[in-house]
């Protein structure tokens, strides 16, 4: 009841009508526009669009805490070309035409974010707070002065600059948060149906030459997420090989169950600058960022496993649909639960201070200093539990599934009472994970006279980057059935069926009311502590996760600024020199482990040419030719091998590792673009772009032998890194446009409309292991790269008026596969979110918002190896809730 008055009061609040219509105050200043408003702030990100020598999209505002999102990732998800894999937690990680964030470098005032992350380079963005930030710019085509890392692009974001804003005094703002899926769960207990979020910014000069910024976020909100999965689908075997009889094989899934996670988030964040002029020609502006985010997630499963397994028996009943097997019954399954759970806290620090000098009329200078960390301290338990038996045929119970209708999946258990179960497994990982970048750069700018080459820049960069992970896994396990430790209602978190609200997320009634809710606390320090309990220590895998990645970079750059008539741009050359050094270790068990240290150097030229002809004052094309760089995943490039030596008595053995020796990415792009700003309230563009990428990292799987300790040669299965020997292509275009209407009569001329379209294609490919035969031999299927949308879809439709702001945005992005899930994500039917402000009183709004607005759900469908046009192979359908967010904004000066 409470999340609807929200829910209600949050929508009416957005939706009030403005009893007058009225033109958007702008103020401006020589460095930049000073904005409020939807309509303004997209003003000014065309402006900037118009003048920057580079392909650029974004967000420019220097009130842009005031824009409608919650987060700074939110608003990034509006830029065309840019997409999100979105979580449970919201939109965090950002992908760029169709590049995932892994290929996208991330900058905060111009210097590389590290990641708290141990195995790639992605950086989290949802920490970040908005207010304290006045632009965020996705920059599509490098010029030699930028910094190398972004074959997609870069990903700028820019603090608030006191001496370079006229933003004034303190501005606080606080949000009630809520969500309707951890509302209903609210007998689930990790589940927080509502939070807060509150910042405070100031910003003030303290005299005319010295001035302060800074902003404070804390955040403390919970987010549930509801489905169900149907995992790892394989061939059926003996007498479920073949269910509907026409002589193909038919598939099944491994398990299939409900699933249910909740995540509460703790986050703080700071931002600070002082910027001081101690003469009218040296301006210094040191500046921070602090951040720390304590998450716990819990995960709760209960599947039926093995089933399609033809030992069990032939099904009861079942329906076929392309070889897959949409519904299924049969009289024996084992039950399995899970309860995945943990904390994480990651911490994110740095400082920088930049001193810009103007020499002479002729030549300025900028130098730079920072220093980054981030890290990540994180333990997650893994419990498993089962049917408690003395004979695995006394463990087992019926179980049917049906997904017919994907949007209504059911599942039918049997249902038991908590005593029935017993301790199967449990496996705890620790990660700890640090990204240290320290940093020196000096520009400089020299004017020329009489020459359409009218600018000279020239500079350099050095950077060290030391990133390390340590990882230690265990496992725990009973000898036999009769060993291990039975479980009771008294290790229950709770005795009602807490999922019962619902039911239909999770496949139905049956499904919820089988499901036991074990305090996972209580299982894992019961499971450790019992008598007979097996403790594996997971070395080898252990040491395969750990890398210590120590990167020394150098970069000189030249570049040339021209005016020719109506043509300008810029024409330069970026070396780039990387002396990379690999450190971990190999081995099977503490008493068989070698150090190995491997070196790797490489450098590139990157040169790089933007152009802008401007036919007449509404209209130019622009374009570029341009080749940048990517460095490998910190996991790609671990030295560590894990060695699994527990199948060497059938000739199975496996190694994985990295690969020290990997090249970067690197990419040969062309871009070719018009715009037309008819008028202020009108503008369009059309973009057409092409990367070819060489050095394209991928996997291989290859054989060859092993000498065993005692002197055995045995066959072994390598699986690494390679680069692919293949260049590939990256292409699309994006068009996009806006309409203010302006020449509608009364205040419908405070109505505007903003679309984008973004399209991509490529022949790169991912190897997924695909649908797999009764003896385990693998087959894979090649599918998109990791998070590559072909078809992106922006859209809003905004009333900005004097008092009243509204937007209903739209978003969509066609299916993206996610690493590690074998399987490709979808949002069929996009997501709409509702958001906006009304001024109560001169310095006071009322802001509100409403995320994933209809309830949409997501789903995720594994790659079929036999048939890449099969879209019935479901994996996961769930339900990420529907978010919303009321508070206030207050502004003292």
């Amino acid at each position: 009841m409470k999340q609807n008055i929200l829910i209600t009061a949050t929508t009416a609040a957005m939706t009030v009508a403005s009893a007058t219509a009225g033109a958007q105050d702008v103020s401006s200043t020589p460095e930049e526009v000073i904005v409020v408003g939807i309509r303004s702030a997209l003003e000014s990100a065309e402006e900037r669009k118009i003048n920057a020598p580079v392909v650029l999209d974004g967000i420019s505002a220097d009130d842009i805490g005031a824009l409608p999102d919650v987060s700074i990732s939110e608003s990034l998800t509006r830029i065309v070309g840019v997409t999100s894999n979105d979580t449970a937690r919201g939109s965090d990680q950002v992908a760029l035409r169709g590049l995932g964030p892994d290929l996208v470098s991330t900058e905060y005032n111009g210097r590389i974010l590290p990641t708290a992350d141990g195995v790639n380079r992605r950086v989290g963005l949802a920490g970040l707070p908005s207010e304290g930030l006045s632009s965020a710019f996705a920059q599509k085509t490098p010029e030699a002065s930028t910094i190398e890392g972004g074959v997609a692009g870069i990903l700028s974001l820019e603090s608030i600059r006191p001496l370079e804003t006229r933003r004034r005094g303190l501005t606080v703002v606080a949000r009630a948060l809520g969500e309707d899926l951890s509302n209903d769960m609210e007998d689930t207990p990790e589940a927080r149906p509502y939070g807060a979020r509150g910042e405070l910014t100031y910003v003030e000069r303290i005299r005319p030459n010295l001035g302060v910024a800074f902003t404070f976020s804390a955040l403390r909100e919970g987010n549930y997420s509801s489905g169900v999965q149907l995992e790892n689908w394989r061939m059926g075997a003996g007498a479920r090989s073949d269910l509907n009889g026409d002589g193909t094989g038919d598939v099944l899934p491994t398990n299939a169950g409900p699933i249910g996670s909740a995540f509460n988030t703790d986050r703080k964040t700071g931002l600070a600058m002082i910027q001081w002029e101690p003469t009218d020609d040296i301006r210094l502006s040191l500046d921070g960022i602090w951040s720390e985010d304590e998450y716990s997630n819990t995960t709760r499963r209960l599947f039926a496993f093995n089933l399609f397994e033809g030992a069990l028996g032939a099904a009861t009943s079942s329906t076929v649909e392309n070889d897959t097997v949409t519904a299924f019954s049969g009289t024996s399954a084992l039950y399995r639960g899970v309860v995945n759970f943990g904390r994480s806290v990651d911490n994110t620090r740095g400082v920088g201070l930049k001193t810009e000098v103007h020499f002479s009329d002729r030549l300025d200078a900028s130098f730079d200093l920072s220093w980054f960390e981030a890290g990540r301290d994180r333990f997650t338990p893994v419990v498993n539990y089962d049917v408690d038996g003395a004979t695995a045929a006394a463990q087992r119970q019926p179980f049917s599934y049906d997904i017919t209708d994907r949007d209504n999946p059911q599942f039918v258990f049997n249902q038991l009472s908590a005593d029935a179960f017993a301790l199967q497994q449990i496996n705890t990982t620790k990660q700890d994970s640090e990204d240290d970048i320290r940093a020196a750069r000096a520009d400089f700018t020299y004017a020329l006279e009489n020459s359409w080459v009218h600018e000279l820049e020239f500079g350099g960069r050095v950077d060290r980057r030391l990133h390390t992970q340590r990882v230690d896994n265990t496992q725990y396990t009973w000898a036999n059935l009769a060993a291990r430790p039975d479980l009771d209602a008294s290790m229950l978190a709770t005795t009602r069926n807490a999922w019962a609200p619902r039911a239909s997320d999770f496949g139905g009634a049956s499904a919820t009311a089988a499901m036991p809710f074990f305090d996972g606390a209580t299982l894992l320090n019961l499971g450790l502590n019992s008598a007979g309990v097996i403790v594996n220590d997971q070395f080898a895998t252990d040491v395969g996760a750990g890398a210590e990645i120590d990167e020394l970079t150098s970069a000189l750059y030249a570049q040339g600024n021209f005016q020719f008539d109506r043509l300008t741009g810029n024409v330069g050359l970026r070396w780039v020199r990387t002396d990379a050094e690999s450190s971990g270790q190999a081995g099977t068990d503490e008493s068989n482990v070698i150090d190995q240290k491997f070196d790797n150097t490489y450098d590139y030229l990157l040169p790089s040419l933007n152009v802008r002809y401007k036919i007449n004052n509404n209209l130019f094309i622009r374009g570029a030719v341009a080749r940048t760089m990517s460095r490998p995943l910190f996991e790609q490039l671990r030295v560590g091998a894990a060695t699994d030596l527990s199948g060497a008595a059938t000739g199975a053995v496996t190694i994985n590792r990295g690969n020290p020796d990997l090249k970067p990415f690197t990419a040969d792009g062309v871009d070719l673009g018009i715009e037309w700003y008819p008028n202020d309230a009108s503008s369009f563009a059309f973009a057409v772009y092409n990367k070819d990428v060489s050095n394209f990292t991928t996997s291989q799987t290859r054989t060859g032998e092993i000498t065993l300790g005692d002197g055995t040669v045995a066959p072994v299965t390598i699986t690494e890194f390679i680069n692919d020997p293949e260049k590939r292509y990256f292409r699309g275009f994006e068009v996009q446009a806006r309409q203010d209407f302006s020449f509608l009569p009364g205040s419908f001329r405070n109505l505007g409309i903003q679309s984008s379209y973004n399209h991509n294609k490529t022949d790169a490919r991912e190897t997924f292991t695909s649908l797999a035969g009764p003896a385990a031999v693998a087959t894979t299927a090649e599918v998109l790269p990791i998070n590559l949308s072909e078809d992106v879809l922006n859209g809003q439709i905004y009333y900005d008026g004097p008092d009243l702001q509204v937007r209903l945005a739209y978003r969509y992005a066609s299916g993206y596969s996610r690493r590690f899930s074998n399987g490709y994500q979808y949002q069929p039917q996009g997501q709409w979110d509702l958001n906006g402000s009304y001024q109560l009183s001169p310095n006071v709004r009322l802001i509100g918002t409403v995320t994933n607005l209809l309830g949409t759900d997501q789903y995720r469908l594994t790659a079929d190896s036999r048939d890449l046009g099969n879209n019935q192979i479901l994996q996961n359908r769930n339900y990420q809730g529907r978010n919303f967010a009321i508070g206030l904004r207050a502004t003292f000066k």
